[in-house]
């Protein structure tokens, strides 16, 4: 890894926007928050979007209230549009199987 990082997620090809924005909030507040590993992380999170029950990995109201209020904010705006998507917007290989984790 380069700059110190120990762990990149990366797509192997372009990505929608909702998908990486799901992507970007849901692995580092796992991992943050839940000192879920990164990889750990991924995985589940690509196992909810195959079954369509990713909805109920956005963050919850206890969950964003400790992060800054613009950071907050932002999120609870990207999550609001994300909410109002379908079930299956995610269900299509190329939208969850588009990222992998290296390193660990």
């Amino acid at each position: 890894m380069t700059g110190g990082a120990t762990v990149a997620i990366a797509s192997l090809w372009p990505v929608d926007d909702p998908i990486a924005a799901l992507t970007s909030m849901v692995v580092p507040a796992w991992w943050f928050q839940s000192r879920l590993a990164p990889d750990v992380a991924l995985t589940t999170l690509q196992r909810e979007l195959r079954t369509g029950t990713w909805k109920r990995l956005l963050l919850r109201e206890e969950q964003l209230k400790v992060l800054p209020n613009s950071v907050a904010e932002n999120i609870g705006g990207a999550q609001e549009y994300l909410w109002n998507l379908p079930d299956e917007e995610f269900e299509s290989e190329s939208s969850w199987a588009c990222f992998r984790c290296h390193g660990r």
